[in-house]
């Protein structure tokens, strides 16, 4: 029916042939051999590096305080600034009805599910070679053992309703019940492994399925709202989708639409210290010293990485995380932050104290030591 011909159903032997640590509870399972796991948000901010490689502009922070529609045109104004653009496409996730309702749309409201997720140590990160899903629910595909590309252990999630939409905890609860759900699929896990724990928030919707389509009340409106798991799976044709809904609007009022013959479509292959040969290393450090300067021993991420992330666009501790992982390993930061820190501080030309997270008041130094020190001397 959705075109896969190669799914298999295998018995406990053959499963346990794929899948040595599987629990002997398990009886038979669906074998999908063509599955495969990406880092997401590596792929977001690929995407968003490609864009404005190839002439997108990209404003961050900005958030949208006011919508109108001024002749055949709507008018947007941020705390940045204001865009006056043809169409707006809403793919604000969680604040998606938010920002329809700005120009009056009230055709659906997003329904905020948690899911609790923890991350186990690289030491566990064999014991399974494929993603163990367990039979759905009516809300969740279930608690998965995910292996990621980087050879972690993902345990997760939850799916919990909430009314609020900014509740990212995660609680002993959660932890608990899918810690003990995960050891009834796979022998070998252990609670002393578990590194780092964090909850994302699905923008669900009322409707129970994608929102993919033009605004009911405005034209030039466009909602991508309410993408649920496989949301990820199905980006790259809900792009496509959404960019053939754009040139057929734009063509019905006459304006020609034409592929940008230039695009290019790949990225220049980034450095990474843990992946380079000696000779590379050599090679790479001739070139740029920063390379010999290791800040996060646990991923073996040097300060060349760093500043070339800052370089494209990280502007947070966060950011610097997800584009080289530094901070990602055993310690979780404890030993790379402080180094981190001054980096972004150095080539941002900031202070320290206005370093943030994640954004907006995420500050990680409300104080320097040296200002605590003369605080007391008075």
């Amino acid at each position: 029916q959705n075109g896969l011909s190669d799914l298999q159903i295998l018995s406990q032997d053959e499963l346990k042939k794929l899948e040595p640590n599987l629990s002997k509870n398990i009886v038979a399972g669906l074998f999908a051999p063509n599955g495969g796991i990406v880092s997401p948000f590596e792929l977001a901010i690929a995407q968003g590096e490609n864009a404005k490689n190839n002439g997108a502009e990209i404003f961050c922070s900005s958030e949208v305080l006011s919508m109108e529609e001024k002749d055949s045109h709507i008018l947007i104004t941020t705390n940045r600034g204001k865009f006056l653009t043809k169409i707006v496409i809403n793919c604000a996730g969680l604040h998606a009805d938010s920002i329809a309702r700005l120009l009056g749309d009230y055709s659906f409201t997003i329904k905020p599910r948690k899911g609790e997720e923890y991350l186990l140590d690289k030491r566990v990160g064999d014991l399974v070679n494929s993603t163990i899903f367990p039979l759905p629910t009516p809300t969740s595909k279930g608690i998965l053992i995910i292996p990621t590309v980087h050879g972690n252990l993902m345990l997760g999630p939850t799916a919990e309703e909430l009314d609020q939409r900014d509740d990212f905890s995660t609680t002993s609860l959660g932890f608990e019940q899918i810690y003990s759900f995960c050891t009834k699929m796979v022998n070998g896990l252990e609670k002393k492994d578990l590194i780092a724990s964090f909850a994302g928030i699905r923008a669900a919707s009322d409707r129970g399925d994608f929102i993919i389509e033009f605004s009911p009340t405005v034209s030039q409106l466009i909602n991508v709202a309410g993408i649920e798991s496989p949301g990820l799976t199905a980006a790259p044709y809900i792009g496509e989708m959404v960019k053939e809904m754009v040139r057929d609007k734009l063509a019905s009022t006459g304006q020609k639409v034409e592929k940008k013959p230039d695009f290019n479509t790949v990225l220049p292959k980034k450095l990474r210290f843990s992946e380079l040969s000696t000779e590379e290393l050599k090679e790479a450090i001739a070139k740029d010293k920063r390379f010999a300067h290791i800040i996060c021993r646990c991923e073996m991420v040097s300060e060349a990485e760093i500043v070339e992330a800052i370089n494209n666009g990280a502007r947070t501790l966060d950011g610097i995380k997800l584009r080289t992982r530094a901070g990602m390993g055993r310690c979780q930061g404890g030993f790379c932050t402080p180094k981190i820190i001054k980096i972004l501080s150095r080539e941002l030309n900031m202070p320290p104290s206005e370093i943030t997270k994640r954004g907006n008041e995420s500050f990680l130094v409300p104080y320097l030591a040296k200002e605590l020190i003369e605080r007391k001397e008075q």
